[in-house]
């Protein structure tokens, strides 16, 4: 059975680019568009690792990351944070939240990829 990788992100070609790029690795991928839909998503389903954007529409990726950790199903669930908010107080705040990594916008391809496979070896 393939990785299942949820993308949330409020841009959605860069959404799909991220879709693509982990498809052509052999991931099963789900894309949503803000944290609402993502909550919709795990509250059906279940994934292996979850890509969120900082800055969206609604709920930002930081009360989302709190939300996957506050929920008893979801907090095992490890998180990439990608954003163009690189700044580090958005890192520090994406680790207190309970991220598991931090990658600016725009991202290597290859680095995304190293921290996916090492995030769910471990």
């Amino acid at each position: 059975m393939a990785v299942h990788i949820l993308i949330v992100e409020d841009t959605k070609s860069l959404g799909e680019s991220i879709a693509d790029l982990l498809r052509m690795e052999g991931f099963d991928v789900s894309l949503a568009i803000n944290a609402e839909e993502a909550i919709s998503f795990l509250s059906r389903g279940s994934t292996d690792l979850i890509i969120t954007d900082l800055v969206m529409p609604g709920m930002n990726g930081i009360g989302f990351i709190k939300y996957v950790r506050s929920a008893e199903k979801h907090k095992h669930i490890p998180i990439i944070l990608l954003t163009a908010q690189t700044g580090p107080e958005n890192r520090l705040a994406g680790e207190s939240a309970g991220s598991n990594a931090f990658l600016g916008k725009p991202f290597d391809e290859d680095e995304l990829l190293e921290i996916i496979h090492r995030l769910i070896i471990r």
